[in-house]
């Protein structure tokens, strides 16, 4: 729903400030491509988020999404030919070692509230 509402924003917002062709939609293989694409990630990005959140709980599936930065900076030099600057770097180092820490610092509190109450 959230996807949904922010694409009708977002086409008010282009149809009242571009007036340009370059926004003109016609049905042909492209606009099937960007709408079955746009509508399958959209679905197996839920799902994959639900199904985390069902299996070890929201903090887990919350955690990650700060990983998705890192698979950019990591990836945008290789296939963009972009510089990569030292602060992207410590970045996401920086993620990566509060990603370790967090899932760390979980799996202690699971073991520790097990010793106290048994299920």
């Amino acid at each position: 729903m959230i996807l949904f509402v922010g694409t009708i924003q977002t086409a008010i917002v282009v149809v009242i400030f571009d007036r340009s062709d370059a926004w003109r939609l016609e049905l042909n293989f492209k606009l099937f491509t960007y709408a079955y694409s746009g509508i399958m990630c959209s679905a197996l990005a839920f799902f994959i988020q639900s199904w985390s959140i069902k299996k070890k709980g929201p903090i887990f599936a919350s955690a990650f999404n700060p990983l998705c930065t890192v698979i950019v900076g990591i990836t945008e030099p290789i296939l963009f030919q972009l510089n990569i600057y030292v602060g992207s770097i410590v970045g996401i180092a920086m993620v990566i070692c509060g990603l370790y820490s967090m899932l760390w610092g979980e799996a202690r509190d699971k073991k520790a509230s097990a010793r106290i109450l048994p299920i």
